[in-house]
């Protein structure tokens, strides 16, 4: 599974459905905004799920890689597409905590990313 299989969800998510490559001024989050919540959200997801991270032989872990650009691939398998994308909605969205809807919103992707790891 790479970054940008994930981007649109994050999108949606965050009510911002800018193009594949989009500038400054057609979205909220640029895309390497967006990437490095995702980057952000595999490193938590390794801090609270270090199972998940096994590498393939059974022996030890896998090394996480940056994820920074649309073809960065995630470690984790892809039934946790969602759970990345939750994080990252969780972190755009708490940007905006001066309103009280996005903070709301912000809380409730964190508890849907929480949920998702069990």
């Amino acid at each position: 599974m790479i970054a940008s299989s994930v981007l649109p969800m994050v999108r949606r998510f965050v009510n911002d459905p800018a193009g594949a490559n989009p500038s400054e001024s057609e979205c909220r989050w640029v895309n390497s905004v967006i990437y490095g919540y995702l980057d952000d959200a595999q490193r938590e997801m390794y801090r609270l799920r270090p199972d998940l991270f096994v590498a393939s032989d059974g022996i030890g872990m896998e090394t996480l890689d940056t994820i920074s650009t649309s073809g960065s691939a995630f470690i984790v398998d892809a039934q946790y597409r969602d759970c990345l994308a939750y994080y990252a909605a969780y972190m755009a969205l708490g940007e905006d905590s001066d309103d009280s809807a996005n903070a709301a919103r912000s809380n409730d992707y964190y508890e849907k990313f929480i949920g998702s790891l069990r």
